[in-house]
């Protein structure tokens, strides 16, 4: 995993200035702001945030608002963290904070100690509850559900006699984790009913980290006598730990794994190499810009840029919500499209390729 200083490279503005706003405030506007903006990760477990949610972040808001430094901060998985980071961008004097929550349990006195100091915070895709909240952007977690569920429920029905099928969930109490299982549901639960999948464990893991997933793997493993045909993870960490707990087992030609979520580059080798059987891919710069967009508009107090709010959330607070692709053997090609990673990120030497896009 890449290694980012970004305290180092873009330090707060005590006393930030922001010029005045107007209801006429447009992108132009923007370029006159000056002050500094916190992008808050979670942790670096999941690759995407620091590996290119927050350098995407960096980039859109150095084109929107060239006088707005980034400070990019990461809790470490914990919400008591994430509550000090905020407290210093306050003292700071920071114009909004672009936070991904690492515990929703703690997200009240998180967003309470923002609102206090008149703050915006842009709920960036774990989708916290809390009225407190400027904006949300997030892409649709249903959406991300439907795209594994699909794809695991239609290799599942084409095989033989009842599956026997392990679900390993993301963090309990997550909106994402809740509303990404409904999108699972949406096509497996048809098949638990009928009888096809008999799902033999489930379980939720802890902030989202792939060594509780890959014991709760383990666990399930040890407790069916490795009686599993098909794992069901959330993201790429709980997919790429089940593989670990497969291989564990020397079972990795026999049981299937679906649900890499994040298109990271080690996952998307998992794919190539057939370890994994799909990847939802989430494109980081639309989501970044459309965050640094929100967090300009809230900053000002002006209208976000037309057709990116989709709708409210849970909260009544409003929302962008953004689509995403389910990657395959079939369409791994659209991340090099994108420019998201070059073909030869993807096909190194060590990748085994059994999906023979390395090759076309």
């Amino acid at each position: 995993m890449k290694k980012l200083v970004w305290l180092g490279m873009a330090v707060a503005l005590a006393g930030a200035t922001i010029a005045p706003a107007h209801a006429a405030t447009s992108a132009a506007n923007f370029k006159t702001l000056k002050g500094s903006v916190y992008f808050m990760m979670p942790n670096t477990t999941t690759a995407r945030f620091p590996e290119h949610d927050a350098p995407e972040f960096v980039k859109a808001m150095k084109k929107l608002a060239p006088g707005i430094k980034v400070v990019v901060v990461n809790a470490n998985n914990s919400g008591a963290t994430q509550i000090q980071q905020a407290e210093t961008a306050i003292a700071k004097g920071a114009l909004a904070l672009v936070w991904v929550a690492a515990d929703p349990a703690t997200a009240g006195g998180f967003v309470a100690k923002a609102v206090a100091a008149k703050i915006p915070v842009i709920d960036y895709e774990h989708g916290v509850s809390n009225a407190g909240i400027a904006y949300h952007v997030q892409n649709s977690p249903v959406k991300v559900g439907e795209g594994i569920g699909k794809t695991a429920a239609a290799a599942i029905a084409a095989m033989p006699g009842t599956i026997r099928v392990a679900r390993v969930y993301g963090n309990k109490g997550d909106d994402y984790t809740t509303n990404e299982k409904i999108g699972e549901d949406k096509y497996l639960q048809p098949l638990i009913d009928s009888g096809k999948i008999k799902v033999v464990c489930e379980d939720y893991t802890a902030n989202w980290q792939p060594s509780v997933a890959q014991i709760s793997s383990e666990q399930c493993l040890t407790k069916t006598q490795n009686g599993v045909d098909v794992f069901v993870a959330m993201n790429d960490g709980t997919a790429m730990a089940a593989v670990a707990a497969i291989q564990g087992q020397k079972l990795i030609d026999k049981i299937k794994v679906y649900g890499g979520q994040d298109a990271g580059l080690d996952a998307l080798k998992y794919l190539l190499r057939g370890w994994i059987q799909d990847d939802v891919y989430k494109p980081f710069s639309s989501e970044a810009t459309a965050a640094a967009q929100l967090a300009l508009a809230a900053i000002t107090k002006t209208a976000p840029p037309k057709g990116l709010i989709t709708g409210k959330f849970a909260d009544g607070k409003p929302i962008a919500l953004l689509d995403v692709v389910d990657l395959t053997a079939k369409n791994i090609g659209r991340v090099v499209a994108d420019g998201l990673y070059k073909k030869s990120d993807l096909c190194t030497s060590d990748v085994v390729d059994v999906t023979g896009y390395c090759n076309s």
